[in-house]
Order: C-alpha cells, then structure tokens, then sequence
C-alpha cells in the first residue's frame, strides 16, 4: 500500500515522517568502538607484539615484590579512566608533575652533569646524612646491654622516705607518697636552682692595699689620694646644693609675706588698681548670624577639567620618571651599601662584645635589690703619724661588725636598707561628751586632764 502524500512545512513532520534508524544504528555502532577500542583501522604490528623473552625465565621473590610495587596499587583501579573516548576539552587545567614544571635547557644541563659524572652538592649531603643515620642505627641495635641491677630490689634516694617501710616501695605512686607525706608533715619540697648558686662572684674578705700596719709607700699614697678626691667630690656637691638653694629660700620678715599676701589677695579689684572694668556688648537679637556661610556652587567648564586631567597625567609621568632614576642611582650606590652593611655588622660584634663584658662585670658587682642603691663604707686611713708600725702601738679603726654587714650587702646576701626611727606621736586635745557640761569652778589640771587623748 502507497504512502500517503504528507506536508513537510514544518520541522515536527520532518521529526515525524523521516527514517533515520540507519542513522542511529551507525552512530551507536561508532560510540561502541571509541568505548571498546576500533580494532578495524589498526595494522598487525599495532595489535599483536612478539614475545622474544624465554618463558622459564626465573625471578627471584624479592625482584617480584619490587616489580609489583613500580605497579600502580589495586585502591586506585575505579578511579583510572579505562574509557577510549578522546576528551572533548583538549587543553584541560591540571597539576603538573615537579619533572613537567622544569624548563628544557634546565633538563638538558641536569642530564649532561649527569653523563659526566658531576653530582649536585645536595645530593652528596643527602648520601651523607643516610650513611650515617645508618651507622647509628646498627650502633643502636649490636648495643650489648649488661643486667647487672636487681629489678626487684627498693631503691630508694630519698632519706625521707627511708624511715617508712610502708611508703618506701615501688608500687606506691609518687602522687599517693606526696599525699602521705604532706599529711605527715614531712612534705617534700623542690628547691629551686638558684638556690645552690653564687649570689655574687666577690669574695668574702678583700684585703685593700695600703692599710696595713707597715704599708709600701705607694700603695699608701694611691689610697690617700683616692680619700681625698671622695671627700673633694662629696664638698663640691654640697656647696652647689647651698648655691642653688640660696636664690629660692630667701629670708622675708612676717610684715613682708603679710604685705605680699594682701597685695595677691586684691588683685582684680577696680577700686586697688583705679580702672572699672568694661561689660562685654551683648549681641542684638533682631540680628541674624548664620554659623556656615553660603556658598556659590561654581562648577568647572570643558577647559578647566581639561587642564585638570593634563596636570594629573603629567605628575604621574614626573613620579614614574623619579622612580626609574633612583633605580640607576641606587645600582650605582651598590659599593656604598656594602660598606654600610658592613659597618653595621661591626659595630653590631662590638655590641656584642661589650655587653658580654658587661655581663661578666655586673657578677662582681652589687645588684639593685631595694630602693636604696648599695653604698660602700668610708675608707678608715690613718696619719703618716699615728701609723708606727708597730701593732701593740696602733689604734683600731672602723669596726668588725660594720665591715662584715656591709660585706654581705656587697654580695647580694643582705639588702641595704635604712636604720628607720620610731614615729612619734600626734596628741591632739578632744572634749569628751561626759565632761562637756562642766562646772566652772574646776580647777584647771582637771580640764587638761579630762580633754588629752593620745593618738597613734
């Protein structure tokens, strides 16, 4: 039976009336091969490959194992694309390989070292370190370990656990000792380090030349003269403090500082200085101010804005222009800052140097402990006369006790306080309210005696 004859203006009848199954069939058949693989188009060599090893070829276990790991692992297999579809995007984003990111020259010249037999230094470190790594590791294992100690036997340090037989074993814990021994009252206590340490590097007696009873004749000098130039230092200061303190204390009689007072106190007045002060004109208030004045809205024309931008552009050329000139100058400046640097470095060792000095020089000297800096005794000298030379003869000077104290002050021991005095007392005179309604005969003891009261 004949077709029907059917319109085809529009594309639904084209969709509706055409064959296309010859079409489909050709084109699942192609998506099948790219899937598969299209073995139509392939030569022989390209399908087939000849296997030219020996198949009784023996393998060691160890080689296998090796061979097996250069294999990629069984975990990854659902991720490998096993698809013969080329991918529709041909230039894709991916993360190249260290090996990739190299340049080719870079390549060629690691290559060329390579066949001439020219290791990097790195590599050779990195031989290096493994060696010896290694050689530590064996050390460790051929170590021969000696069991001379009873593993079962109490050893106990500690003395205060000595006399507990109860404490003093290896499956009490130290936590369950401490607790015992806090309860018992015989708490363990860590000393701190600096306990056990030097407070000052002086020594306890310092003998001074010069002082002795039969003493050489420079040292005795240096120390007279040393004396002197103290007590000429301790004289100049107090007679700059009189000088200086004489200008702001000046004796004024009472009448005066009375005068000086009323003359303050009427300062101002119209009547002393006979002139009245003047009111300040109060503004009007029909007058009208306002605080921020109007202003005239003037916008530029086409030139202005023209100049405007012309000048901007110019002044960013003038700074780029800058810029590029202090780039040649500071290449040519290069000698200067390696000399500078170096300068730097210098005096950075030198630094260095003077503060370790001064950190071995501060350990024989006295620390600040208190607000009272240290200072040292007065040097006791004798005249040229009274020194004999003889000891039966020669009088003591200065005391024990004084230079030993200050001894220990010097040596961080004692901290250099001030001898405090004892407050005194503020009496101040209150009536008290038993004996406010009094009678006015009492004789005058009774009131003082009823109206002091002593306050600390």
């Amino acid at each position: 039976m004949k077709k029907k004859h059917v319109s085809m203006k529009k594309k639904s009848s084209w969709r509706k009336h055409t064959d296309i199954n010859d079409v489909e069939e050709f084109l699942e058949d192609q998506r099948l091969q790219e899937r598969i693989g299209a073995n139509i188009e392939k030569t022989d060599a390209e399908l087939f490959q000849e296997d030219k090893t020996p198949q009784n070829k023996s393998i060691s276990l160890r080689q296998e194992k090796k061979l097996r790991a250069l294999e990629p692992s069984k975990c990854f297999i659902a991720l490998a694309n096993n698809s013969k579809v080329e991918d529709p995007i041909r230039k894709r984003n991916r993360v190249k390989t260290p090996d990739e990111r190299k340049h080719p020259l870079l390549k060629a010249k690691i290559q060329k070292q390579k066949d001439e037999g020219i290791i990097p230094k790195r590599q050779l470190q990195s031989i290096k370190d493994r060696i010896e790594a290694k050689s530590k590791m064996i050390k460790s294992k051929v170590k021969n370990k000696t069991f001379d100690k009873d593993l079962w036997a109490d050893d106990v340090k500690d003395p205060i656990l000595q006399g507990n037989q109860e404490l003093n074993s290896m499956w009490v814990n130290d936590e369950l000792k401490q607790y015992h021994l806090k309860n018992l009252g015989e708490d363990r206590v860590k000393v701190p380090k600096i306990t056990h340490e030097k407070r000052s590097q002086l020594k306890a007696i310092e003998p001074i030349a010069g002082l002795s009873y039969n003493p050489n004749k420079e040292d005795y000098e240096n120390i007279i003269n040393s004396v002197v130039s103290t007590e000429e230092e301790f004289m100049k200061k107090s007679q700059k403090l009189n000088t200086s303190l004489k200008a702001v204390y000046q004796k004024i009689s009472k009448s005066e500082i009375k005068r000086r007072k009323r003359a303050e106190m009427r300062e101002g007045f119209p009547i002393a200085n006979g002139f009245e002060v003047e009111k300040d004109e109060e503004p009007s208030d029909n007058e009208y101010k306002t605080l921020n004045p109007p202003v005239r809205n003037k916008k530029k024309d086409l030139k202005k804005r023209r100049k405007q931008k012309e000048f901007k552009e110019r002044m960013a050329r003038k700074e780029i222009e800058k810029n590029e000139l202090k780039k040649l100058k500071d290449l040519g400046m290069l000698k200067m800052y390696k000399k500078q640097i170096l300068k730097t470095e210098n005096e950075i060792e030198k630094k260095k140097e003077t503060r370790l000095k001064k950190q071995e020089q501060k350990k024989f000297e006295p620390r600040r402990l208190t607000r009272k800096k240290f200072e040292d005794e007065d040097i006791h000298v004798e005249d040229s006369v009274e020194a004999l030379g003889n000891l039966r003869k020669i009088k003591p000077l200065g005391s024990i006790l004084v230079d030993r104290f200050k001894s220990m002050q010097k040596r961080n021991i004692l901290l250099p306080n001030i001898k405090r005095l004892p407050r005194k007392r503020r009496i101040t005179k209150v009536k008290k309210n038993s004996h406010k309604e009094e009678i006015p005969q009492i004789s005058k003891k009774m009131r003082k005696s009823n109206k002091i009261q002593i306050h600390d």
